[in-house]
């Protein structure tokens, strides 16, 4: 076809067309080099996830760093994984520092296997400088010399909002007043989730905060709850207050008596409007459901709309129709009226997932519901 009769698409057509190719990297790769109008949108799923591993993904890295082809890919960027191994081979061949261009468009970055008690500072201080505008960190097997060290690292990214902190690990603990101060020039961020595996660190990053002046508001929370930490954390949800609007706990349920779960108590959480909980099977004996039913009727949130229980039971546990009883009571209290979603998540002793939807399974949705008159009546049930 000659250019005189070609029929050239508008690029809102071909930006669509493009948009259903965004998982085929082979496919984007080719639309890439179709013509330069389709280069950016082609590229914007190229690079929307940049991923880092050991030694030989590091020099494939670097070698366009040294060239002007990096400043056309930097913006397209946005989520950065450095994924480490053992032997820290990424940090040690890379630093000191390793060569990062402004990838100022970077809204999330994910480190995992990192040890900052030995990695080059100047290393993973140029994280900070390399990514300003960083609003999602997290953390993955990343171990700290001491808590100051926690504070300094996430003190490097003033626009952070959240926090995902998954196996990270302090060496060493200190209960004396916090040392590090936050640079003049470099703001704390202004945090509003928080999804932390380890609450001394939470109580510790909190307690900082508080002490220069400034309590995060922090809108979404994600906990697991040992023995012993119940109390430290039903202050924590006290002094959020109603800033709270979506809460994950998870419990360990072996390490649990009654009185802990006692001492949580959300009525000062005013505006929570979600709240899932997570429970395991328990080598004690105490049923997952009758521990959720015991934290729900502990919850007096007006303005709570949506619960969901991931529960994993054996069969016993599963076939208990008194347990079931018991949450459906708790589910009724007025404090509840709100609910308009009860999700369940089931599973074995063994992490699958129980299919409440076959009709061979041991419990099915007409036994839930016959279990659960309640929020069948209230049509709010449902299974996830």
């Amino acid at each position: 076809m000659s250019n005189a009769t070609a029929c050239k698409l508008p690029p809102e057509i071909t930006d669509r067309i493009i948009d259903f190719l965004c998982s085929d990297k082979t496919a984007l790769s080719a639309c890439s080099l179709v013509c330069k109008s389709w280069l950016p949108a082609s590229r914007h799923y190229l690079f929307e996830r940049l991923t880092l591993s050991p030694a030989g993904d590091v020099e494939r890295f670097q070698e366009p760093l040294d060239r002007s082809v990096i400043s056309t890919i930097a913006p397209y960027v946005r989520h950065f994984n450095i994924l480490e191994n053992s032997r820290r081979q990424w940090v040690n061949s890379a630093a000191p520092p390793f060569k990062l261009a402004d990838f100022k468009d970077v809204k999330s970055l994910l480190l995992s296997n990192m040890h900052y008690d030995s990695d080059p500072q100047e290393t993973l201080r140029a994280l900070g400088a390399s990514f300003p505008g960083l609003t999602l960190l997290r953390l993955d097997t990343v171990v700290f010399d001491h808590f100051n060290r926690v504070l300094e690292f996430i003190c490097m990214f003033p626009m952070l909002e959240e926090v995902h902190l998954e196996n990270v690990r302090v060496k060493v603990s200190d209960e004396n007043a916090p040392t590090f101060e936050p640079p003049p020039d470099n703001p704390l961020p202004h945090l509003r989730s928080l999804r932390l595996g380890n609450k001394d660190i939470l109580v510790g990053l909190w307690n900082w905060c508080r002490f220069y002046g400034r309590s995060p508001s922090i809108d979404r929370l994600f906990l697991v709850a040992h023995r012993g930490e119940v109390l430290a954390i039903a202050e924590l949800l006290r002094d959020l207050g109603s800033s709270l609007k979506h809460l994950e706990l998870g419990f360990e349920i072996d390490s649990m008596v009654e009185e802990d779960y006692a001492a949580l108590d959300l009525q000062l959480n005013a505006e929570l409007s979600a709240i899932h909980l997570l429970l395991p099977c328990s080598d004690a004996g105490a049923s997952p459901i009758v521990v959720a039913a015991q934290v729900l009727s502990r919850i007096a949130c007006p303005s709570l709309r949506e619960v969901t229980l991931s529960l994993q039971l054996t069969l016993e546990q599963l076939t208990e129709g008194d347990a079931w009883s018991r949450l459906d009571e708790a589910l009724v209290a007025s404090e509840l009226q709100g609910l308009q979603v009860m999700a369940f998540r089931l599973f074995d002793e063994h992490g699958c997932v129980i299919p409440v939807v076959r009709m061979d399974s041991a419990v099915t949705v007409a036994t839930l519901r016959t279990w659960l008159p309640s929020c069948e009546a209230r049509n709010v049930l449902l299974l996830v």
